[in-house]
């Protein structure tokens, strides 16, 4: 199994180029593709979630998810849950929305990697594509969201970002020594950035002798 992870701020699109690339690789790989959208809330846990984090959410429950180790525990639950629906072979090819990776650069000196590990899903990405934009434009752009979650502001945007690049290049946990990571410029149209995550997914998959038909 291949493990391809798209991350990046809110905002940034990972969730749009995820669901475009996904689609262009079942139309074309000769191998089966699955979509795993980590964090979405579509489940028992994600509804939890949106009930302690939501900006509009009742005040007096929030206490209840404030500790950053239960935060981990009801968001690792969440993706243990998404990452069942999918139920990948061994042969396949899974597009990440989000991933482990998300989990550390949320808790990284907050929470011990032994206490991530243990409750999130064993899926580490083989290759990550780190959609980056500005945290001030990521904000205008999820400004419009149905449901906005407490998090989803520009002081944790920011954090969010600058704990991603430190990951990636100087402290990155044990488990993810051997993940590849491309950073691509989020800013560019839907179009060019998609185009440049093909290219460079094109290369690696052929390196690992999966053909994308014509």
């Amino acid at each position: 199994m291949k493990i391809i992870a798209l991350e990046g701020i809110d905002g940034s699109g990972k969730t749009t180029q995820s669901r475009i690339l996904f689609q262009e690789l079942k139309e074309k790989l000769k191998t089966s593709v699955n979509l795993y959208e980590c964090c979405s809330k579509d489940n028992f846990w994600g509804e939890i979630i949106k009930k302690l984090y939501s900006a509009e959410s009742d005040s007096t429950l929030r206490p209840i998810g404030r500790p950053r180790a239960i935060q981990e525990l009801l968001y690792g639950l969440c993706a243990r849950a998404n990452f069942r629906k999918i139920n990948p072979t061994s042969d396949s090819i899974v597009v990440s929305d989000r991933s482990i990776m998300t989990a550390y650069a949320s808790h990284y000196g907050q929470l011990p990697s032994w206490y991530i590990s243990l409750l999130e899903p064993r899926v580490i990405p083989d290759l990550v594509f780190f959609l980056d934009i500005e945290p001030k434009v990521g904000l205008e752009r999820i400004a419009n969201r149905g449901i906005r979650l407490l998090d989803e502001e520009l002081g944790s945007l920011v954090n969010f970002r600058d704990t991603y690049f430190e990951l990636m290049e100087r402290n990155r946990p044990a488990c993810l020594a051997k993940v590849q990571f491309k950073v691509v410029d989020g800013h560019q149209t839907v179009e060019e950035v998609h185009n440049q995550i093909r290219a460079e997914l094109e290369g690696y998959l052929n390196l690992e002798r999966r053909v994308i038909e014509t």
